[in-house]
């Protein structure tokens, strides 16, 4: 039969913590986040307090009575644009998608505004971190959650339910009419 004793050196302490982890390393150029697509929603400003907060920040005010205006960013950064086509057509609904593309030299903010009667069932930013989404009417705003690194781009898709035509009628990015 062994026995293991063990015994504390006088003298001798023990480290209090770990050391902290290094940093994660992240390639030039990559956002960090989901790597597939994550669902997401409609919402609207009256979820919650600090949500309401956050999407005051990043639209306008819309004037009352008026649920269908397009919101605008407040300050909408320069060097963003978006390109907007149909990926899948289907008898009921379609998917569609802006590409939106960083041509600056720095990371840039960016807002997509469409406006579609159709009703959205779903959208998503492949394998970059989700952006926010609000919709008042027809409007739906998505905006980032983290700049889009220089010389970048991403994908917003959505599906919508078909309301008339396969296409949204209009589409901006940070202001300006999607290519």
């Amino acid at each position: 039969m062994s026995v293991l004793i063990l015994r504390s050196v006088p003298g001798r302490s023990e480290p209090s913590s770990l050391p902290p982890p290094e940093p994660a390393f992240t390639l030039p150029g990559v956002t960090s986040g989901p790597q597939i697509p994550v669902s997401l929603l409609p919402s609207t400003p009256t979820d919650s307090p600090a949500r309401s907060a956050d999407v005051e920040k990043a639209s306008k005010t819309v004037p009352p009575g008026d649920p269908t205006a397009d919101p605008q960013p407040t300050t909408a950064p320069p060097g963003v644009t978006g390109t907007y086509r149909v990926l899948n057509s289907y008898p009921d609904s379609f998917i569609g998608e802006v590409l939106i593309r960083n041509d600056t030299g720095a990371g840039r903010s960016w807002t997509v505004s469409l406006r579609y009667p159709g009703t959205l069932v779903t959208s998503w930013l492949e394998s970059l971190p989700q952006p926010t989404l609000v919709q008042r009417g027809t409007s739906y705003t998505w905006t980032s959650s983290v700049p889009l690194a220089a010389g970048s781009t991403g994908s917003l898709r959505f599906h919508f339910q078909l309301s008339g035509s396969a296409g949204p009628e209009g589409c901006t990015v940070n202001g300006s009419a999607c290519g």
